[in-house]
C-alpha cells in the first residue's frame, strides 16, 4: 500500500497527481491520496481517516506512516525560489528513520536555503541550494528548458554499473541545478548514505561529480516526476501526462516495491518504408537514395536480429497503404514498382541497386511479420475522416471489389422488425442492433465510388487497402498479426462506423486523433469504452524534424543552420535554450554536438517510456525523419562528435533510432520487473484495468 502526499494549492493547480496514482494502479498497487493544507498557522496532512499535524512532530501521524509500504512526497510546483510552502513541511520525514518508519520518495521536493520552516538533520549530505548563490551550492546547466528531455544527461546508476542518458530535472531554477554532495558527511554516513545516480560531465566541466538521485537512510531524493497541466486520463477528469516516469519506477525498485501486474511496451513507428525525396544529394557524398535505402534495411534488420532477440520488444509499424492507386510515397510505389518519390511530386525509378534494396526490404517485412514486428496498413491516399472519389479495387475473391454492384452509402434506416423490408433493404448491425438500410446507393459496376466516413463506404476502402497489403504479403491483410491494430493516416478518426468497418476485419486497437465526442452523437468519451469494439489510443509523436516540412524530403540530423527544420534542434526550440547549441555549433562543434546527442537521445528514449505509464497514448516516430543522416558507408555505425566534417555537411552522421532504442535498451533492462513485451491482449487488459479505476 502507497500513500501519495501532494500540497493543496488550487490557486496553481490542485494536485491530483493523476499520472502518478494511474501508474502506480496499472502496476497494481494500492494507493491513498493526502493533502498538506494550511490552516491559519496550522499544517496538516489530510489522510483517509483523519487529519494530522504537520508543523510539529506528531506521534500519531508517525505511527498512521507506518502502515503503508512506502510514502510518496509529490509536489505540485516546486521551482527552487519557493520558500516555506506547504510541501516544505513534508522534509519533517528525512528525520523519520527508525526501523519500523516506510521509505519516504521524494519527487522533486526542493531543500533549498529558503526552506526555513523545517530543519533538516545535521547530518544530511546534499549541499542546500541556496538561490542567492546556487553557482557555489549547487551545479548548473543550461537555461531553463521547456521540456524535461532537454535536461538529459549521461547518468550512471551507481547500483546497476550502468551509464545511459537520463532526463534529470531534479527543480525549476535558472539556470538548471543539479545537486552537489558534501562528501565528507556522505562518508560519515557509511552505508545509511548511498549515491544513487550520478551525472557524467560530457560537455559541462563540473568542479565535482553532481548527483541527481540519493538515498538518505530510508529517505530516497529522485528528480522531479513532471506532467503537463493538460488532462492525459480523460477529460473529465484531472490526470495529467507523465514525465520522467523513469524516475518513479527506479525509486519503486530502490525501495524493494515489486509489482502485481507489469506495462506492456512496445516501439512504433509509421510511415514505415519512406526514404524522402531530395532531387540531390545535400553535398558530395552526402547520403542519396540508395543509402537511405541502405539504412532503413540495415536498422530494421537489426531490429529484428539483434534487439528484439535481446529485449521482445514488438515495433508496431503503419506501412503506407495507397501506392497501388497513385499515392507517390506509398509502400506500394517504392517496395513494388520500385519507384521513390520526389519532394515536388511524382516518382522516379530506382536503379538497380535501389530497386534490389526495395526488394530486400519488402522480404524482411513479410518475414517478420508477427515476429519482431506487427506490420498494419496506412491509408495516406484517402484520409478515414475525409470525403471524395475513390477507386475500388478489382482483386479476385473480395465481396466489395469492382465491379460487384454493393452499397456506398446509407438510405433510410430502420429498425429491423418495425416494418416490413422492400427487396433494397440491406441489413447492418450497429452496437447489436440490426437495422434495415432502406435504398441505399450502389455503386454499380463502376471502378469508382464516392466516399464518406459512412459504414458502407469505409467496408469498401478498408476493403481495398486489405486487398493492397495481401498483394504485398501480408497475409493477415494489415492489422499487424496478433496485434490486431490500425495506425490511421493523418490521426484521421473519421466516425464509429469507420470503427466498425475496422473491427470487421479483425482490428481491437487503434492509434488515432481521439475525439472527446463523436460528432452528432450523445456518446460519453471515447477513452473510456471501446468504439464499436475497437479501443482508441492517442498518438504522441517523438522525431528528429518537422514532419510536416520535411515530409518530402528527409532529416539532416542534430542540427541543421541552413535548413533548421530538418533537425532535431532547429525542430524544436526548446532543446536549444539561449542558442546554447546553435551559438557555439561551428565555434565549440565537440561541445554542441554531444550537448545537441544528448538531448536528442535522452528525448527520445524519455518520451517512449513515458508513453509506457499513459494507457491510453503511443509514441511514434518517422522513418525519413530519423534515418536519413546515416553514415553512407556504415548505417549502423555509432555517434562520434566531430570537428572535421565533409564541406556542406550540417553535422555528424547518425542513425537516431538506432542511438535511442539503445539507450531505452537500457532503461528497460534496469526496470524489466516493471515491464513485459506488448502484446495486443495484455495492450488491451491494461487499458481495462485502467478504466476500471478513473
Amino acid at each position: 500500500m502507497i500513500l501519495i502526499i501532494g500540497d493543496w494549492r488550487p490557486e496553481i493547480f490542485p494536485n491530483y497527481a493523476g499520472a502518478l496514482t494511474t501508474t502506480l494502479r496499472l502496476l497494481g498497487y494500492t494507493v491513498h491520496r493526502a493533502w498538506i493544507v494550511q490552516r491559519g498557522s496550522e499544517f496538516l496532512l489530510t489522510l483517509p481517516d483523519g487529519e494530522y499535524p504537520l508543523h510539529t512532530d506528531s506521534p500519531a501521524l508517525r505511527t498512521r506512516l507506518r502502515d503503508y509500504n512506502a510514502v510518496i512526497i509529490l509536489p505540485t510546483y516546486d521551482p527552487l525560489w519557493n520558500a516555506n510552502t506547504p510541501i516544505t513541511y513534508a522534509l519533517r520525514f528525512l528525520s523519520w528513520n527508525d526501523p519500523q518508519d516506510p521509505p519516504f520518495v521524494y519527487l522533486g521536493v526542493h531543500f533549498g536555503t529558503n526552506r526555513t520552516a523545517i530543519a533538516l538533520p545535521s547530518d544530511f549530505p546534499l549541499v542546500r541550494p541556496n538561490p542567492s548563490n546556487l553557482a557555489s551550492t549547487a551545479h548548473t546547466t543550461e537555461a531553463t528548458p521547456a521540456p524535461f528531455g532537454a535536461h538529459a544527461h549521461r547518468v550512471r546508476l551507481t547500483r546497476e554499473q550502468t551509464e545511459l542518458y537520463l532526463a534529470c530535472y531534479t527543480n525549476e531554477s535558472n539556470p538548471i541545478h543539479l545537486w552537489r554532495l558534501d562528501t565528507a558527511k556522505h562518508n560519515a554516513l557509511g552505508s545509511a548514505g548511498e549515491v544513487l545516480a550520478e551525472v557524467i560531465g560530457e560537455d559541462y566541466a563540473f568542479d565535482a561529480t553532481p548527483v541527481c538521485a540519493y538515498r538518505y537512510k530510508n529517505c530516497y531524493l529522485m528528480p522531479n516526476f513532471g506532467f503537463s497541466l493538460a488532462p492525459s486520463g480523460a477529460y473529465r477528469h484531472r490526470q495529467t501526462r507523465p514525465e520522467q516516469v523513469f524516475w518513479l519506477l527506479y525509486a519503486l525498485k530502490c525501495v524493494g516495491l515489486s509489482p502485481r501486474y507489469r506495462l506492456p511496451v512496445l516501439l512504433q513507428m509509421d510511415d514505415f518504408q519512406q526514404i524522402g525525396g531530395p532531387l540531390t544529394p545535400r553535398f558530395p557524398g552526402a547520403p542519396f537514395v540508395n543509402d537511405w535505402l541502405r539504412a532503413l534495411l540495415a536498422t530494421y534488420e537489426w531490429y529484428a536480429n539483434e534487439f528484439f532477440p535481446r529485449t521482445e520488444i514488438p515495433l508496431w509499424a503503419a506501412l503506407t497503404t495507397g501506392g497501388r492507386y497513385g499515392l507517390f510515397y506509398g509502400a506500394w510505389t517504392l517496395l513494388v514498382d520500385k519507384r521513390r518519390m520526389l519532394q515536388d511530386g511524382g516518382t522516379e525509378p530506382l536503379d538497380s541497386t535501389g530497386a534490389a534494396l526495395a526488394e530486400q526490404l519488402l522480404r524482411l517485412f513479410q518475414r517478420e511479420q508477427n515476429r519482431s514486428m506487427r506490420i498494419c496498413l496506412h491509408d495516406h491516399d484517402r484520409y478515414l475522416g475525409s470525403t471524395g472519389s475513390e477507386t475500388r479495387h478489382s482483386d479476385a475473391g473480395y465481396p466489395l471489389a469492382a465491379p460487384n454492384d454493393v452499397p456506398m452509402a446509407h438510405g433510410r434506416i430502420v429498425r429491423k422488425g418495425h416494418t416490413a423490408p422492400p427487396a433494397s433493404a440491406v441489413e447492418i448491425e450497429v452496437d447489436g442492433e440490426v437495422y434495415y438500410d432502406i435504398d441505399p446507393p450502389r455503386t454499380g459496376s463502376s471502378s469508382n465510388f464516392q466516399y464518406a466516413p459512412t459504414l458502407h463506404a469505409a467496408r469498401i476502402l478498408i476493403e481495398r487497402n486489405v486487398a493492397e497489403m495481401k498483394a504485398m504479403g501480408f497475409a493477415d491483410g494489415g492489422i499487424g498479426g496478433e496485434a490486431r491494430m490500425h495506425i490511421t493516416a493523418g490521426e484521421n478518426f473519421g466516425s464509429a462506423a469507420v470503427m466498425q468497418a475496422l473491427y470487421e476485419i479483425g482490428v481491437r486497437i487503434c492509434r488515432t486523433g481521439v475525439p472527446p465526442h463523436f460528432a452528432n452523437e450523445r456518446s460519453g468519451n471515447t477513452l473510456y469504452r471501446p468504439v464499436r469494439g475497437v479501443w482508441l489510443f492517442r498518438s504522441h509523436t517523438v522525431d528528429a524534424a518537422d514532419a510536416n516540412v520535411v515530409g518530402l524530403l528527409n532529416t539532416t540530423g542534430l542540427y541543421d543552420a541552413d535548413q533548421p527544420l530538418r533537425s532535431f534542434i532547429g525542430t524544436y526550440p526548446a532543446f536549444n535554450p539561449a542558442n546554447d547549441i546553435s551559438g557555439i555549433w561551428t565555434t565549440d562543434p565537440i561541445r554542441a554536438q554531444r550537448r545537441a546527442y544528448r538531448r536528442c537521445v535522452g528525448h527520445f528514449s524519455d518520451s517512449y517510456l513515458n508513453a509506457v505509464a499513459l494507457p491510453h497514448t503511443m509514441a511514434f516516430s518517422h522513418s525519413a525523419m530519423c534515418l536519413s543522416w546515416c553514415d553512407p558507408t556504415d548505417p549502423l555505425r555509432r555517434f562520434t562528435p566531430s570537428d572535421s566534417l565533409p564541406s556542406g555537411s550540417p553535422g555528424p552522421y547518425i542513425n537516431i533510432l538506432l542511438e535511442a532504442w539503445l539507450n531505452f535498451e537500457l532503461m528497460y533492462r534496469v526496470l524489466r520487473e516493471y515491464f513485459v513485451p506488448a502484446t495486443g491482449e495484455n495492450v488491451i487488459a491494461t487499458r481495462e484495468r485502467w478504466m476500471e479505476s478513473v
